[in-house]
C-alpha cells in the first residue's frame, strides 16, 4: 500500500509536469541539453524507451545507439536542434531501434552534418520524423532491410524554433560501406520508404552504389555486374528539387510505386543500373516549353559504360511528361504511359522535343507499348515510332 506522504509527492510531481509531458519524458531548457539527452539514452536499458515531450532541445554532440531501444516524441512539438556536431544520431551496427514522432533540424559548420545515420544497422524503424537543414537528412551506410514510414521534410511545415539552411544534398541517401574496393564491403538494399513527402534542396533520394572493378571502363568487355545497392519507395511526393529520386550502379532489383513528381529539373535519373521498375507514379517535369528548353528533363535513364549496365527498366501505368533514353541501352520496357501531360505540343505541331527520346543508335530490345499523347487524338508517342519499329501501339 502507498502511504499518504509518497502519494502526495507523485501528485505533486505530475503537478509539475509541462502541459502534455508524460512521465519521464525529456524536457529541455533550449540552450545546451546535450548532458540531459545523452544521460537519457545512457540510463536506457536495452530495448527500453527514451522519449521526449513537447520541448525544444539543443543538442551539441552526436548520440550513439547501438543496441535496440524506442526513442519517441509527441510529433511536432518535439523539435531536438543540432548545432556543432556532424551527426546528431547515429546508429551503428544495431537492429530493433524504433524511432518516432519527432521534428529534427541542424544548421552544423562541419563536414557532411547529417541528422540520422545508420551504419551497419539493420530492420530498424523509423515513423513520423520531420527533417530540416544539414547537408543529409538520412544517411545509410551498409545498411539492409530498414523501413521509413512518412519521413517528411519540414520546408513546407515550418515552425521550427531554430532558422536552418536549406538542405544541401540529400534528404536520403544510401551507399555502400567501405565507399569503395577492396572488398569485403556491406551494400545498402532492401530500404523501404512509404509515402515520403520531401521538397527543396539538391535530392530528394540518391541509392548508389560501385560497380565491380572489371567493368569499370568502356573498354572492357561487356558486363552487367554491378553494385548489391537496391531501395524500394512507395507513394509520397518529391518536389522544387534538382532531383526527386538519383539511382546509380545498383544491380538488385528496385521500385517505384505510386509517387508524385513535380517542379523539380529532374524528377527520376536512372545511370549505369539494372532491374528497376517504375508504376503509376506521376512525372509532371518539364510544365512548359521554357522549361524544355532550360534542360529540364523529366526522367532521365544514362549509361556511361556503352549499354553495358542499363538493362531491365520498366515504366508502366504512369503518366510521364518525358522519357529520355540511353544509345545501346536493352530490355527497356515503356508500357501504357501518358506523356504530354501539359499539353505544351498539342496535336504534335512541329518544331517540337519529342517526349520520348530514344538513344542513338537505337535499339530494338526498347519496347514501346500503348503510349498515348495526352493531347492528341489519334495519338503517338512524338517520333519514336518513327524511330524504333517497335512501337506497338499508339492508341487514344
Amino acid at each position: 500500500m502507498i502511504g499518504p506522504i509518497p502519494r502526495l509527492l507523485a501528485i505533486l510531481l505530475f503537478l509539475t509536469l509541462p502541459l502534455n509531458a508524460r512521465a519521464g519524458d525529456i524536457i529541455c531548457g533550449g540552450v545546451d541539453d546535450t548532458a540531459t539527452i545523452r544521460t537519457a539514452f545512457a540510463n536506457a536499458p536495452t530495448g527500453g524507451v527514451v522519449s521526449f515531450g513537447a520541448t525544444n532541445c539543443v543538442l551539441k554532440s552526436r548520440i550513439t545507439i547501438n543496441r535496440p531501444m524506442t526513442i519517441t516524441g509527441t510529433g511536432y512539438g518535439s523539435q531536438i536542434f543540432g548545432t556543432a556536431t556532424d551527426v546528431m544520431f547515429s546508429i551503428e551496427d544495431a537492429g530493433a531501434v524504433l524511432m518516432r514522432d519527432l521534428y529534427l533540424g541542424m544548421d552544423s559548420t562541419l563536414p557532411e552534418p547529417t541528422i540520422i545515420l545508420l551504419t551497419r544497422s539493420h530492420n530498424t524503424e523509423f515513423r513520423n520524423i520531420t527533417l530540416l537543414g544539414g547537408d543529409y537528412g538520412v544517411r545509410l551506410l551498409g545498411s539492409t532491410s530498414n523501413l521509413f514510414v512518412n519521413l517528411r521534410s519540414g520546408t513546407n511545415i515550418g515552425g521550427f524554433f531554430k532558422p536552418t539552411p536549406p538542405n544541401k544534398m540529400a534528404w536520403v541517401q544510401t551507399q555502400r560501406v567501405p565507399a569503395t574496393y577492396p572488398p569485403p564491403y556491406l551494400a545498402s538494399n532492401d530500404n523501404m520508404f512509404i509515402a515520403p513527402e520531401l521538397a527543396g534542396g539538391h535530392a530528394g533520394i540518391i541509392a548508389i552504389d560501385q560497380i565491380w572493378p572489371g567493368c569499370s571502363k568502356p573498354t572492357d568487355p561487356p558486363c552487367i555486374r554491378g553494385g548489391e545497392g537496391s531501395i524500394h519507395i512507395r507513394g509520397g511526393a518529391l518536389q522544387s528539387m534538382d532531383v526527386g529520386i538519383q539511382l546509380f550502379s545498383l544491380f538488385h532489383p528496385s521500385t517505384i510505386i505510386g509517387t508524385h513528381f513535380e517542379k523539380n529539373w529532374n524528377d527520376i535519373t536512372i545511370g549505369d543500373t539494372v532491374g528497376v521498375f517504375i508504376h503509376a507514379i506521376g512525372s509532371l517535369d518539364p510544365e512548359t516549353a521554357q522549361d524544355v528548353k532550360d534542360g529540364v528533363r523529366g526522367i532521365t535513364i544514362a549509361d556511361s559504360h556503352q549499354g553495358s549496365f542499363v538493362r531491365n527498366i520498366e515504366i508502366s501505368g504512369s503518366k510521364v511528361q518525358r522519357i529520355e533514353l540511353p544509345p545501346n541501352a536493352a530490355n527497356i520496357l515503356l508500357r501504357d504511359l501518358i506523356i504530354d501531360n501539359q499539353c505544351i505540343q498539342p496535336n504534335n505541331t512541329p518544331p517540337y522535343d519529342p517526349w520520348i527520346i530514344p538513344g542513338t543508335p537505337a535499339n530494338s530490345a526498347i519496347r514501346y507499348e500503348y503510349i498515348r499523347h495526352n493531347c492528341t487524338c489519334p495519338c503517338r508517342s512524338k517520333r519514336a515510332h518513327e524511330v524504333i519499329n517497335s512501337l506497338r501501339s499508339a492508341m487514344c
